[in-house]
């Protein structure tokens, strides 16, 4: 198993860890603070981002994900229902755009702290909170079982992990082919394939098993109902004689008592 990057990271994590507040006020006097968004990155990790901060964004504005109407952030998860992303609006925590990243909190009119880290350095103290969620994004991670030991890291006893919004195939050879048509899907559209840095790309049972047995985690699996158009598309796919296409869950990881 890799070690999570530290280095040149490794300073701010463990200022991090070992300052007394919660997520909210981590180590304020350690990193920089620009436009209400706490920066945990190092230099050399926003230039390892770059690219594809760059090309995701071009990306989500060209989707129709970009907005200077304050009232739609402030509705959200609600939208009108005519909008072509009404059930796929996203925000994330390693973009800073002010339309589809941590920028976007600008339109709130209630504050709460904004952090731009990697998930495998969070800037939290050890054992600080009771729920995390990865939202739409743990299948970005480059090493499962590095990103869910820093989870665990944070995570006080008796709290849970949250997993929703990624993919997951039963066979790896399925979940590749996901990833390599998403990719030429964004090359033909947006010029790019997007994929500047490495990721899993995807879940599957059997990588949530392996990293449950390692790190001693139980999983509780609660699946999604999405209308029968879409519990129709594994049958329509194999009568077409295409790949399993990916199935959504909501997963719960919690630590294994004993």
């Amino acid at each position: 198993m890799r070690r999570p990057h530290r280095e040149p990271g490794a300073a701010a994590t463990t200022r991090a860890r070992t300052c007394a507040h919660h997520v909210a006020a981590a180590c304020p006097a350690s990193w920089p603070e620009t436009d209400g968004i706490g920066r945990f990155l190092a230099a050399e990790r926003e230039e390892h981002f770059a690219a594809l901060l760059r090309d995701d964004t071009a990306i989500r504005h060209a989707e129709g994900r970009a907005t200077d109407d304050p009232a739609h952030y402030r509705a959200l998860p609600d939208v009108p229902a005519a909008h072509p992303l009404h059930d796929q609006w996203r925000m994330r925590d390693l973009s800073i755009d002010e339309h589809d990243g941590l920028g976007a909190a600008r339109h709130f009119e209630r504050h709460f702290p904004c952090r731009q880290a990697e998930m495998d350095a969070l800037p939290v103290a050890d054992a600080s909170v009771d729920l995390v969620v990865f939202n739409a994004s743990l299948h970005y991670s480059t090493d499962l079982a590095v990103t869910m030991t820093e989870a665990l890291r944070v995570l006080a006893a008796g709290g849970r992990i949250v997993v929703m919004d990624s993919p997951i195939h039963r066979h790896e050879a399925d979940g590749a082919a996901m990833v390599a048509e998403r990719a030429d899907d964004f090359a033909r559209r947006f010029g790019t394939r997007s994929d500047h840095v490495p990721s899993i790309g995807f879940l599957t049972s059997a990588r949530l098993r392996e990293v449950g047995e390692s790190l001693g985690l139980e999983w509780a699996t609660h699946r999604v109902w999405y209308g029968w158009r879409w519990a129709w598309r594994p049958w329509r796919n194999r009568l077409r004689r295409r790949r399993a296409p990916s199935r959504f869950a909501l997963l719960v990881a919690t630590r294994r008592r004993g």
